[in-house]
């Protein structure tokens, strides 16, 4: 099919792509990998360990990953998180969503396990003095302020 043949919608909405691909400009080559294909541990090495729990995130960096894919949220209260879910529901003893919690509830909840260890929900502060210097991080922005995670 040639480009004259698309309906008019579908011509502008290429357009438009084009036009903003063509604009963006990278700010900063990524970081070396390690490894000769890139390797991304998703909510850390969680096979053993809960997801998006320091342990985790640890594994991964003990096991030679280049990147920890991990996403942030913003409590009631303001803090960053770092939790999948918008809820707490699947990942802890707990309900609720984490926009509407404030960062002294999370902190009393548990994460579900298969292990006698106890987890919590780690702050991102907490996730980023884990990693410094030892792997980088791909952050999915579900519930956060870019400005403000980035600071």
């Amino acid at each position: 099919m040639c480009y004259k043949e698309l309906p008019p919608f579908f011509l502008i909405l290429l357009l438009a792509f084009v036009h903003s691909v063509k604009g963006q400009q990278l700010n900063a080559p990524l970081p070396a990998a390690k490894n000769k294909f890139v390797v991304v541990a998703n909510s850390g090495s969680n096979f053993i360990h809960p997801e998006n729990s320091l342990a985790a995130f640890e594994e991964a960096i003990e096991t030679g990953a280049d990147y920890i894919e991990t996403t942030v949220r913003t409590t009631k209260d303001g803090q960053l998180v770092v939790c999948k879910d918008e809820t707490v529901d699947r990942t802890t003893n707990g309900k609720g969503r984490i926009n509407e919690l404030i960062l002294e509830e999370l902190n009393k909840l548990v994460v579900k396990t298969n292990t006698t260890q106890i987890f919590t929900i780690p702050t991102f502060a907490a996730v980023l003095a884990t990693c410094k210097n030892k792997i980088n991080l791909y952050i999915d922005f579900k519930d956060a302020p870019v400005e403000e995670t980035y600071r």
